[in-house]
This record gives C-alpha cells, sequence and structure tokens, in this order.
C-alpha cells in the first residue's frame, strides 16, 4: 500500500487507528498505576508478616537449633522479596506511569493539532473539487455554444 492513491480516503480510518492506540496507552499506565499500587501493598503485608514472625532478641539467644536459624534466614528473604517489590511499585508509578502520562499528553496534543490541520485541508479538498466541478460544466457549456455556433457557421457558410 502506498500513499499514492491508496490512502486518500482513509481519513477517518487513522483517526480512528490512532485514538485507539492511545485510548489503548492510557489503559497501560492506569494498569501500572494499579499493578504499583498492589506491588507497594503486597511489599507492606510480607514486611508486616516478617515483622509479626521475627523472634525477639532474647527467644534469638535461646533458639541457636538450626530450624530457628533457617526460619530467621527465611524471614530475611522474605524481607528482601518485599523490598523488591517496593523498588518495582516505585520504579512503575515513579518512571513508568510519568512517562506514559506525558507520551500520552504529548500525542494527544499532536493529534489534535493534526487533525485540525487536517480538517483544514480536507475542506480545502472538498472546496478544490467544487470549483473543479463549476469550471468543468462551464467548460463543457462553453464548449456546447462553440460547437453550436461553428455549426452554424458551416450551414450558414455553405
Amino acid at each position: 500500500m502506498s500513499w499514492g492513491t491508496e490512502l486518500w480516503d482513509q481519513y477517518d480510518n487513522l483517526g480512528q487507528h490512532t485514538l485507539k492506540g492511545i485510548e489503548f496507552l492510557e489503559k497501560y499506565g492506569s494498569f501500572l498505576k494499579e499493578r504499583s499500587s498492589i506491588e507497594s501493598e503486597y511489599a507492606a503485608k510480607l514486611r508486616k508478616l516478617v515483622k509479626n514472625y521475627r523472634p525477639k532478641k532474647k527467644e534469638e539467644e535461646e533458639n541457636r537449633f538450626s530450624t530457628s536459624l533457617g526460619f530467621v534466614k527465611m524471614l530475611n528473604e522474605v524481607n528482601d522479596i518485599a523490598g523488591q517489590h517496593e523498588v518495582i511499585s516505585e520504579t512503575y508509578s515513579d518512571q513508568i506511569c510519568k512517562e506514559i502520562t506525558d507520551l500520552v499528553k504529548e500525542l494527544k496534543d499532536e493529534r489534535k493539532k493534526l487533525f485540525h490541520d487536517g480538517q483544514k485541508y480536507q475542506s480545502e479538498l472538498q472546496n478544490s473539487k467544487y470549483m473543479l466541478d463549476k469550471y468543468k460544466r462551464a467548460y463543457e457549456k462553453s464548449f456546447k455554444e462553440a460547437e453550436k455556433a461553428n455549426d452554424t457557421f458551416v450551414k450558414i457558410d455553405d
């Protein structure tokens, strides 16, 4: 498909396509905001869980068994996992969502400007077509009158 003739009448389709693309990007940004919230909530709940089950200093000193030490190490790992979820949440909300929001705003502004220009060009195109038809009718009328005058001249001349 080229821009030669196949896409001249695709102005409306192009408008719908770009609108759907922007709407999808907004939906994706909304998804990431919600996921960021869930990640943050999950991290907080993991940290609370670790805090509730972490042995006190007195208990730690009394329980030096391998099972107790393994449990403490597992709690430390769960706490680290909570930290990773916090980082994911912060990255989503502070970087990615912000960039998506900025991009959506930029795309909407650009789309609005381009569609304003497109409407102007569509109007000019319609005006040109109207003028072309008007001049074509005037030419055809003049041509018929010229043929008629020529036929009359030929009849008179003979």
